[in-house]
This record gives C-alpha cells, sequence and structure tokens, in this order.
C-alpha cells in the first residue's frame, strides 16, 4: 500500500477539475424520471455512477444529455479518457440511442492550470475522441520568449536608425 496518493503518479493530475459537457443522440428519446431531484433519469444516472464512480449533475434537454461536475469532486482526464467510451456504448445499449457528437472541457483548478477540449464522434460505428489541451504555463513561457525576441528586434531597430542618424549627420558636415 501507499504511502501517499501521489506516489507512482504524475502530480499534474491531481487539481480539482471542474468539468461540463455533452452527448448529443438520435432514436429514442430518455425520459425525465418522476420524483428525481433532477431533471434527469435515475437509470442513466445509477449507469455513469457504476462506470465512472462518481457522480455527474447531469440534465436531460431534448435529444442530448449534459454533465456537469464541481470542483469538489476528484474526477481527472485519464479518467474521463478511459471511461467515455465505456459510458456511451452502455447509454446506447440500455436507451437504444445512437450518438452523434459530443463535446466536454475541463479545467483544472490551480494557478495557470491546463484546460481539456474532448470532441466526440463517431466513424464507421466507432466512437473517436480528439483532445486539445491548453497549457498556461506553457502559453505564458511562449509569451515571455516572443516578448524577449520583440525587445531584441526593437534594439536592433534603434541600433539602425542611430547608425542612420550617425551617416546623416557625417553627410551634413
Amino acid at each position: 500500500m501507499s504511502k501517499y496518493y501521489f506516489e507512482n503518479t504524475s502530480l499534474e493530475t491531481h487539481y480539482a477539475t471542474l468539468w461540463y459537457g455533452n452527448i448529443l443522440y438520435t432514436g429514442n428519446n430518455i425520459q425525465i424520471s418522476a420524483d428525481y431531484f433532477q431533471s434527469s433519469n435515475r437509470e442513466l444516472d445509477d449507469l455513469i455512477t457504476s462506470i465512472c464512480d462518481i457522480h455527474f449533475y447531469i440534465s436531460l434537454i431534448d435529444n442530448g444529455i449534459y454533465f456537469s461536475l464541481c470542483q469538489d469532486e476528484k474526477y481527472y482526464f485519464h479518467q474521463f479518457e478511459k471511461h467515455i467510451k465505456q459510458v456511451i456504448e452502455s447509454i446506447e445499449k440500455k436507451f437504444d440511442v445512437q450518438m452523434t457528437k459530443g463535446e466536454f472541457y475541463a479545467t483544472e483548478i490551480k494557478h495557470n492550470g491546463s484546460q481539456y477540449r474532448y470532441t466526440l464522434c463517431k466513424r464507421n460505428e466507432k466512437i473517436v475522441l480528439k483532445k486539445k489541451m491548453l497549457q498556461w504555463e506553457k502559453k505564458i513561457d511562449d509569451v515571455k520568449q516572443i516578448d524577449d525576441i520583440k525587445q531584441i528586434d526593437d534594439i536592433k531597430q534603434i541600433d539602425d536608425i542611430k547608425q542612420t542618424v550617425q551617416k546623416i549627420r557625417i553627410l551634413k558636415i
């Protein structure tokens, strides 16, 4: 047994993360459960919770399943990547629907935390998951490098102007 939760893992993956997204589908309309504390389906919530081992807030609107998760819950991007295809396949099988597309966003709650955007679609009856990541720390370093380069360019331009002015003075004399 590990002494610390972060042994053998990357520390960067252990920041609270805000999640929201949706899965759009065609087929039977998933009905909202009566006398349920949220605008969702109790069986759908139980299914997702059993796979992800976490309780998302879920809303059913038209032919869409909308997910959100607050920062108090611990659910990381690597868990999402592991679970999402199984979640979709289980929803399709249980409710006789077909996913058309989906989109999820995750933001790490830390200074300059990474942001993730996942897009889901189907190709040849297979679920395709694409991930785009914005790393603020890397972006800030890139901006600093760009600023340094601009300063160097500005200095070169100033030197060029000084040389030109000196040439003009020499020509006048």
